[in-house]
């Protein structure tokens, strides 16, 4: 049971025979969702805990084909799939869709609502036996952690909640969640949430993945190999980053997570599968096709760590294996090192996401030539200010394989009393700082597109890029004056990276600003527009950025 603040407002009633007595309560559960109860019912609650969110992901839902076909078949047991015969598999399908005839009623009614009203948001389908995707692919679930709670909304059913889970009584607190699995045919979709616990008081403390089944909360077990993929796992220690890898172990088709743990002690988590190495190696379980499909991997597995913000360096680190044997351990080697003037401190870093996708290698232009992007998977941007006043922002741009610093950019009379904030996607990164000096004042935003050449139709001279190349990206910049400060600052993801992106700033009054990458654009030109501009369909410089409401979400 959960334990309840309440605050009770009691109406008493009185007549000739007894004493009738109604109530009303408003209680906050140790979760941090609220509940408002007349009598012994409840009239309303709500996931106050929202409130408190550490990180969300976007789930999206299997086809409802692949539900049906999962349904009619993966109820069968493995001796039944070998005797039973075509017809009676034709009738158990036949039967599944005279079930579905139940929906056909909500079917024709939302059909109807949205042809009138345009709304896609809610699939035409609204059973509640199932959760699966609609037509266009809008309907997802966003799935939130916070301090010791997982939540999960339905999108299209104005955020109800789907599921949530209260972890607070085993004392995690989370900090990650992962999608390592998608909807895939008769494979559930399954996220990985980390948590650490502190379990003494010297400081030691517990690092426990858990694994869920994202269409339902619950544990996941699989159906075979159960006790060698248990739904939890447990590390010693704090782990310092961790990676979601760009490949599957063989057996669940999970994504695989490197944690980096303190002292350099990395453990490859392959959902249900875990390396430790460097000093040394353990395998759980000990399973040669994963381990063979990762050695496939390490050779180009290079990472950079530092101590965060305000710390002064960053170092780069990739995998040694002196040997093909299975068995054999990986070593983490320091590769290179960093470090920057005392007086700096790191303010701001920002990464490529993982889940990226790039629908075109290149930018066409109004006659029809194109500038090549440049696509270092390996890149990472970090600002640098100075403690000195006025203070100086430095934009580093570094490759983490070799740790070349690509392009380096100083920006004098900063204001360092206000945060500096940082993205980067595709071949674009975008920050945002208070500019201090004596003839201007004000927020900024600034925009690198990276290209391979400045000219037209020139790409690098290799067929498979290498960050061991010698080859620079030529960087195209502008800056703008910015209306706002922000808290944060996002992009838009679309399923395949064709639609126009957005960047998200968060701001500080509590609204969130969308700024199309049109505007973002280091090329728009500073003069008027040729014929070739308008078939690019620049927009003519202007060196503020509008203070548009509409661009308030």
């Amino acid at each position: 049971m959960h334990m309840f603040q309440t605050v009770l407002d009691v109406l008493t009633k009185t007549n000739d025979e007894k004493i009738q007595i109604a109530y009303r309560a408003y209680a906050i559960s140790a979760d941090g969702s609220t509940h408002f109860f007349k009598k012994d019912e409840i009239v309303w609650q709500k996931e106050e805990s929202l409130a408190h969110t550490i990180e969300v992901e976007f789930l999206d839902l299997p086809e409802r084909k692949l539900w049906t076909q999962e349904v009619d078949e993966l109820a069968e047991q493995p001796d039944e799939s070998e005797t039973i015969s075509p017809f009676a598999r034709y009738v158990r399908r036949l039967s599944t869709h005279f079930e579905q005839l139940n929906d056909l009623p909500n079917y024709l009614i939302n059909y109807a609502r949205r042809f009138v009203t345009g709304d896609y948001s809610q699939g035409p389908i609204s059973s509640k036996s199932s959760i699966y995707r609609d037509t266009f692919g809008f309907r997802k679930l966003l799935i939130f952690i916070t301090r010791n709670k997982v939540i999960a909304l339905d999108t299209s059913n104005k955020g109800q909640t789907v599921w949530s889970r209260y972890f607070g009584s085993e004392g995690f607190e989370f900090q990650r969640i992962f999608v390592v699995r998608s909807s895939t045919v008769k494979f559930p979709p399954v996220v990985v949430v980390t948590g650490v616990k502190r379990y003494d008081d010297n400081g030691n403390t517990l690092t426990r993945l858990f694994r869920l089944n994202a269409l339902t909360g619950e544990d996941f077990l699989p159906t075979e190999n159960a006790s060698y993929f248990p739904s939890t796992f447990d590390i010693q220690g704090n782990t310092r980053k961790i990676f979601k890898l760009p490949l599957e172990e063989p057996e669940e088709r999970t994504h695989i997570l490197a944690l980096i743990g303190e002292g350099l002690k990395a453990r490859l988590i392959f959902i249900n599968l875990m390396f430790l190495f460097a000093p040394f190696l353990t395998i759980y379980p000990n399973h040669d096709s994963a381990i063979r499909a990762f050695r496939k991997f390490a050779s180009s597995f290079y990472f950079a760590l530092s101590d965060g913000i305000g710390s002064n360096g960053l170092k780069g680190y990739g995998l040694v294996s002196e040997t093909d044997d299975i068995k054999e351990p990986f070593k983490i080697e320091n590769l290179w090192t960093i470090e920057f003037p005392e007086s700096e401190k790191v303010v701001a870093i920002g990464h490529r996401p993982h889940h990226e996708k790039v629908a075109s290698l290149g930018r066409v232009l109004g006659d029809r030539s194109v500038l090549y992007k440049y696509l270092n998977p390996h890149l990472v941007a970090v600002a640098t200010l100075s403690s000195s006043t006025p203070a100086t922002l430095n934009i580093h741009l570094i490759d983490v394989v070799k740790g070349t610093i690509l392009f380096h950019a100083v920006h004098d009379s900063v204001g360092a009393s206000h945060p500096v904030y940082m993205i980067q996607v595709e071949n674009t990164v975008v920050y945002h700082f208070w500019k201090d000096g004596q003839s201007e004042k004000g927020y900024e935003v600034v925009v690198y597109d990276l290209y391979e050449s400045e000219n037209k139709d020139e790409r690098f001279n290799t067929h498979n890029f290498s960050s061991f190349s010698h080859e620079r990206p030529y960087v195209s910049a502008q800056a703008f004056m910015f209306p706002y400060g922000v808290r944060s600052i996002g992009v838009t993801t679309t399923k395949n990276g064709i639609a126009t992106r957005e960047f998200l700033f968060a701001l500080n009054t509590d609204q969130v600003l969308g700024i199309s990458k049109r505007i973002l654009d280091p090329r728009r030109p500073q003069r008027a527009l040729t014929n070739e501009d308008k078939e690019e369909m620049l927009i003519p410089y202007e060196p503020a950025i509008p203070d548009n409401k509409r661009f308030i979400l």
